[in-house]
């Protein structure tokens, strides 16, 4: 008797635990509570969030479904979406006034974060306090209340597969970064520290950057990636980095070393050519170092050299322009034996300490300097074995002058322009002088002009050619 008593007073408890499980969960899904906390998230925020509907079970704990965040008209381009959010909830701290969440779990969130009419980055705040009427009566302070609020704790959080996409003003694409995975195991209160993975991110020029992969930590308000690694078209990238806070004009470090960096897949990818026409071989190798202020172009400061091996440039427009004009197969098909580049940076510039490009029967050397646009001031000099220079014609062979031990003969020019698009005045150096005036020559010939007078001001056919007339 006492046994079956016992049966049924642990069925009708189990019978109340579960009501109060279903009644837990209809309530925590109804309408009521959806708007209220709709209500409170926005006013908290200060943007607009929605709720398409919320869960609750014993063993996963509070669950939000479709949740999305817009921020105000002003950064209105931008928006948050969360298909999925769980909480565990400790259930003990609350008597004690506190909400703890023993794991919260973001799953495929996209975030979309466009640049204001500026090109900043700014995240929408809730600096609008509410307006307080004018009713032409004394408001008087009133009595401060204790505070009511829940201490709120996060013990551990992981956000999987999240979706970022930044934009321009314009909605043009400057960075999508796919597959990211962060995960925190010992809280995101104050000082915490997890790992970040990003399975695939590509910049607005095209470069492609994938399975990049760092623990981190944050502490004092500076977030530090003290061992970083990701993919670059075909080679690996590994260093460190550091940001000294959020904040405009914060410190940041980089220290990063190439490896195995394929150029022709690289190329491939910023200039959307297809990879099998590429005819440019070759892998970078090589290390950067460099620390500034965000935002600052002058501030930043440090080091770089890259090596290339294996290097072949089949189509390279500065040396198959001169190689078409002097007849030279090599340099419009250049097989490097070596390629380096060391560079610095300070005062808002980039100093090219040295370059070299060499192949079996040329070299091309250079120093100088470019803007972080790309505009280029380089003294250069292109170097040729007599294998080279006797193909040349003997008005042109005149122009290279014997390097000092070396059996190399060598011109000097300029090169200016930006990256994207050089401009040198080797061809013109290349001809001299003497083609010049024989050119003048011709012209007068054809033309029945008089000689030039000394000290006249008429301009040559070279002249010409270099500054047309509109």
């Amino acid at each position: 008797m006492l046994s079956k008593r016992f049966l049924l007073a642990t069925g009708c408890a189990a019978a109340l635990i579960l009501l109060l499980l279903v009644g837990i969960d209809l309530y925590a899904g109804s309408e009521t509570v959806r708007q209220r906390l709709e209500t409170a998230l926005t006013r908290q925020s200060g943007m607009a969030v929605k709720l398409e509907a919320l869960h609750f079970n014993l063993w996963s704990g509070l669950a939000a479904q479709g949740v999305l965040v817009t921020p105000p008209q002003e950064a209105a381009a931008s928006s948050l979406g969360m298909p999925w959010i769980e909480a565990r909830v400790a259930w003990f701290p609350l008597l004690s006034g506190r909400l703890v969440l023993k794991r919260l779990v973001l799953s495929d969130p996209t975030l979309r974060w466009a640049q204001n009419g500026a090109g900043d980055w700014v995240l929408p705040t809730n600096d609008h306090p509410e307006a307080i009427p004018d009713t032409g009566k004394e408001i008087k302070p009133r009595p401060a209340k204790k505070s009511s609020r829940l201490e709120f704790m996060i013990r551990s959080a992981r956000i999987e597969n999240a979706t970022l996409r930044f934009e321009d003003p314009a909605g043009e694409n400057v960075a999508l970064l796919e597959g990211v995975n962060v995960d925190c195991p010992r809280g995101v209160q104050g000082d915490f520290e997890g790992t970040l993975s990003i399975r695939k991110a590509t910049l607005g020029n095209g470069m492609i950057f994938e399975d990049f992969a760092t623990p981190f930590a944050f502490k004092g308000g500076a977030l530090s990636c003290p061992a970083l690694q990701l993919r670059l078209a075909g080679g690996t990238i590994r260093g460190q980095g550091s940001v000294a806070s959020f904040k405009k004009d914060a410190l940041f470090t980089l220290d990063l070393v190439l490896d195995g960096v394929e150029i022709r897949t690289l190329q491939a990818q910023v200039t959307g050519e297809p990879l099998a026409a590429s005819k440019t071989a070759g892998t970078v190798h090589g290390s950067l170092d460099v620390y500034g202020f965000i935002g600052r172009k002058k501030s930043v400061s440090g080091a770089g050299q890259l090596r290339i091996f294996n290097g072949r440039m089949a189509q390279f427009p500065f040396f198959q322009m001169i190689g078409k004009a002097l007849s030279i197969e090599e340099l419009t098909n250049l097989e490097l034996q070596q390629a380096q580049l060391d560079l610095r940076a300070g005062d808002g510039k980039i100093f090219v300490d040295s370059l070299v490009m060499e192949s079996p029967n040329l070299s091309l050397t250079g120093t100088g300097t470019s803007n972080f646009s790309g505009k280029l001031n380089l003294d250069a000099r292109l170097a040729a074995t007599a294998k080279i220079t006797r193909q040349l014609p003997d008005s042109v062979e005149a122009n290279f002058q014997p390097v000092p031990g070396s059996e190399r003969k060598a011109i000097s020019f300029h090169i200016t322009g930006t990256v994207g698009r050089p401009q040198t005045d080797l061809v013109r150096v290349l001809v001299g002088q003497k083609i010049e005036n024989d050119l003048m020559n011709v012209f007068r010939t054809l033309t029945g002009k008089p000689k030039k007078k000394s000290g006249s001001s008429a301009e040559s056919p070279a002249d010409a050619v270099a500054n047309p007339t509109p």
